[in-house]
């Protein structure tokens, strides 16, 4: 499976992202932060919620609705905001990295 790095690449040569990334972008287990989450499951928790969003409130606000629905990386993918998409993913990746630390 492509990471959303190489999405986001493909997307911007392209000139916009596909229907399928719009989708994958729109669910909490398939968007940025659930890449991260696949990667580092021990350290990216989700809530037991309808939703299942992550319990950690920024990655909740990078992600995707949690508040702020015209600000996350959901948002970024269906409007083809590439850079902005490049930006929240770097910052979706700090975050995890900063999470990680604390739990060491």
């Amino acid at each position: 499976m492509k990471t959303w790095r190489e999405r986001i690449s493909e997307a911007r040569e392209r000139g916009t992202f596909t229907s399928e990334e719009r989708t994958l972008a729109c669910s909490w287990m398939t968007c940025a932060v659930g890449e991260q989450r696949e990667r580092f499951p021990e350290f990216i928790k989700y809530s037991n919620t309808v939703d299942g969003a992550p319990k950690d409130w920024d990655l909740c606000i990078l992600g995707a609705s949690c508040g702020a629905p015209d600000t996350g990386f959901a948002h970024a993918v269906n409007k083809n905001m590439f850079d902005y998409a490049d930006r929240l993913l770097d910052r979706i990746e700090d975050r995890v990295l900063q999470i990680k630390r604390e739990l060491l």
